[in-house]
């Protein structure tokens, strides 16, 4: 791949779950030409990327200024630090909000779903994603028997059901219109390993906890990680090939959530 690709679509191109993520949600946008859009846990700037190619006045935000000089490098200075309890906004600012993997960050999710919905204006959408749990999602109790705790991830908590989320969201005002889960047992079990890899292998010395720590999180880390990285481009066929046997498991849920709201309009 060529050296002028930003870091961040060399690792995008390699990331199986991500990828099925930008899919979903890409199916799931609305319109959002001549639209003022939303971008809450733009993380390194990846998906940010991607939105903005969209249309439409985005401003990208996140919880970790690591992530927000990312993806300032990425998408421009239209990025910036929010803290948790109250989104810098007005009322009604917003056509749509893209919030994909911040809601299990915050200690006061309630309370941020709430902020969501105030800067939202009436019959905007909203599209979430989270991680999900529940009695039948196997692999999260092997990440925790192998140390993937949700804290080394910077969770608050593991993840939300459904009914979890639709429960908030309902409170807050919205209405929940569609659903769909994503990154099945094959997928997650690639992401599980590569995540134990770099975190028990080749991180070694701890890092604030953000994404950085599971993945390389920066232009340095992908220097650093150069070979290993070249090595999973080399087999990236076989493993994309043995995700494909999700499809084989039609029936299960996958490891994460991806939804979309509408807010209610006020009677």
């Amino acid at each position: 791949m060529s050296a002028a690709v930003p870091w961040q679509l060399k690792i995008f191109s390699r990331t199986l779950k991500k990828k099925e993520k930008w899919a979903i949600l890409r199916s799931f946008l609305p319109a959002t030409e001549g639209k003022r859009c939303l971008d809450l846990g733009c993380a390194r700037g990846t998906i940010s990327y991607f939105l903005k190619t969209c249309g439409g006045i985005w401003i990208h935000e996140d919880l970790d200024f690591t992530n927000v000089l990312a993806t300032r490098n990425l998408v421009g200075p239209r990025a910036a630090v929010i803290p948790e309890q109250v989104l810098p906004h007005s009322d009604d600012t917003f056509n749509v909000i893209v919030s994909l993997d911040i809601l299990e960050h915050v200690h006061d999710d309630r309370r941020f779903v709430q902020e969501m919905a105030r800067v939202l204006k009436p019959e905007g959408r909203l599209i979430l994603s989270t991680p999900a749990t529940g009695p039948v999602y196997l692999l999260n109790r092997l990440k925790n028997r192998l140390g993937l705790t949700p804290d080394i991830y910077g969770h608050v908590v593991e993840g939300y059901t459904l009914e979890q989320l639709e429960s908030m969201l309902t409170t807050a005002g919205f209405a929940v219109e569609k659903t769909r889960t994503y990154s099945r047992f094959f997928t997650e079990a690639v992401e599980l390993m590569i995540n134990l890899v770099f975190v028990k292998l080749l991180r070694g010395k701890k890092d604030p906890k953000r994404d950085g720590y599971i993945s390389p999180g920066s232009a340095a880390d992908v220097a650093r990680y150069r070979k290993q990285l070249r090595f999973y481009s080399a087999v990236y066929p076989v493993v994309w090939v043995f995700t494909r046997l999700d499809g084989l498991l039609w029936w299960q849920k996958g490891y994460a959530t991806l939804l979309v709201a509408r807010k209610k309009a006020k009677p």
